[in-house]
């Protein structure tokens, strides 16, 4: 989508200015965030490895200033109607409906809160938010909006179930899990969020995910950074009536699991800001739908695309098999689609690959560079050459084509054979992944 004004009151340029003091510490901010990220279950592609709480491992996670603090230090917030603190309350303001925390530090939060935001303000400290197993519904804006820090950190603790919900129209935070600065997202649990409003996570600067599973349903962008965005690993399943993922700034691909199913409509599987920004991609296995808008693919990367075009409804199987037969990708549309993205290590120079929709073939083309096409592509941006159908294939150009969407509707059932990961319903669940949606389906997958 269009650059955002992100800082109430000043242009996107304005805040790129702002925020230049910040790009200088971003040296330090990686060498404290390497401190900060100490647990195994590494995806792959992360340089760094994810968290788990002090509490239960006994290491040491950053306490915001750059040193180490111990698992004593470690401040505990069970959520509910009257939210109960274990450790120090220094900084903490406990309000009905509102906690404020103005001190850096790392944060294990749990429990369920029906009607609730959690915010984090404190000027070039580092904030650690464990999630635990914990449900945040708002109906006033974000469930968690960090509104000023140096970095903030999500670390999805293994086993656990995090459900984010946003409500209200607040313009200048519009995602359930939203971050004025620098974000990362690590661990090994799920996050669920259900973006009612606009987004479902933001971030005003860099947005990292590193690991953890995230589910995520959103009326806009699922994923949205006004500086970039950078994926190394984990589990990532969207459905938005925008943009898939959506950086303002560059979009760097290494690694994970990617499935995203966008608006058919003026809106692509990914997005990239323009002015020069660059779309690098270097691992992963990424499958994303969506309207027929297209970015060009940096010679830097080193994994190949393929763009797939033509008309695609919700429900449809798509496969993709490369010159052995062999299955590349495999995915049953959430979706109706002009646009299919996909891009994984089984993709190779000299191969040729068949595209099918619901066992017909349609037609064939030949990787060859970084990236290659297939169809008639209008409002494209760019990308690689391919071969064109035979025949032709039908456009869906209608801008105004997209499915209505609304976040708990019917949202269609599992490819046969392959076991549902879940995605985010209108009232949230609060001990188990919902089991209404599809996990990724591709054959060959990157972990």
């Amino acid at each position: 989508m269009d650059d955002k004004i992100y800082l109430k009151g000043q242009s996107n340029e304005e805040k790129k200015l702002s925020k230049r003091g910040y790009k200088a510490r971003r040296g330090l901010i990686a060498i404290i965030a390497i401190l900060v990220l100490l647990v195994t279950g590494c995806s792959q592609g992360a340089d760094s490895t994810n968290v788990a709480s002090a509490e239960e491992t006994g290491t040491a996670v950053s306490n915001g200033s750059g040193e180490t603090t111990s698992e004593s230090e470690t401040i505990s917030i069970v959520l509910g109607e009257t939210p109960v603190i274990e450790g120090s309350t220094e900084g903490i303001d406990v309000k009905e409906g509102h906690i404020s925390i103005t001190k850096g530090g790392v944060y294990a939060l749990s429990g369920t809160w029906e009607d609730g935001q959690i915010t984090l303000e404190a000027k070039d400290e580092i904030f650690t938010l464990i999630l635990n197993g914990v449900t945040i519904k708002s109906s006033n804006g974000p469930a968690i909006l960090s509104l000023d820090a140096e970095m903030t950190n999500i670390i999805l603790m293994e086993g656990t179930v995090n459900n984010l919900t946003d409500g209200g129209q607040v313009e200048d935070y519009e995602a359930p899990l939203f971050s004025c600065d620098d974000m990362t997202i690590e661990g090994t649990g799920t996050l669920v969020i259900n973006g009612t409003y606009q987004e479902g996570i933001e971030s005003n600067d860099i947005l990292t995910i590193n690991g953890g599973n995230i589910e995520i349903i959103a009326e806009d962008d699922a994923l949205n950074a006004g500086d970039g965005i950078i994926i190394n690993g984990g589990t990532i399943l969207a459905k938005s009536g925008g943009d898939g993922i959506d950086s303002n700034g560059d979009l760097t691909i290494n690694g994970g699991s990617i499935t995203v199913f966008a608006g058919n409509n003026a809106n692509g599987p990914v997005d990239i800001g323009d002015g020069g920004y660059k779309y690098i991609i270097n691992g992963g296995d990424v499958f994303a739908t969506g309207g027929t808008m297209t970015i060009q693919i940096s010679n830097e990367s080193t994994q190949k695309s393929a763009w797939i075009y033509g008309t695609f409804n919700s429900g449809d199987t798509v496969e993709l098999k490369n010159s052995n037969g062999d299955v590349i990708a495999n995915q049953t549309l959430l979706s109706s689609a002009s646009c299919i993205y996909v891009s994984n290590s089984s993709l190779e120079d000299g191969q040729t690959y068949t595209i099918y929709q619901n066992d017909t073939e349609l037609g064939s083309f030949d990787m060859s560079g970084i990236s290659a096409s297939y169809g008639n592509a209008a409002g494209r941006r760019g990308g690689g050459q391919g071969q064109r159908p035979e025949n032709g294939m039908p456009m869906n150009n209608d801008q105004n084509g997209a499915e209505p969407f609304a976040p708990g509707g019917e949202m269609g059932n599992p490819p046969e054979g392959n076991p549902p990961m879940g995605f985010p319903t209108e009232n949230p669940p609060t001990g188990e992944a919902p089991t209404d949606m599809p996990s990724n389906s591709t054959e060959n997958q990157s972990n």
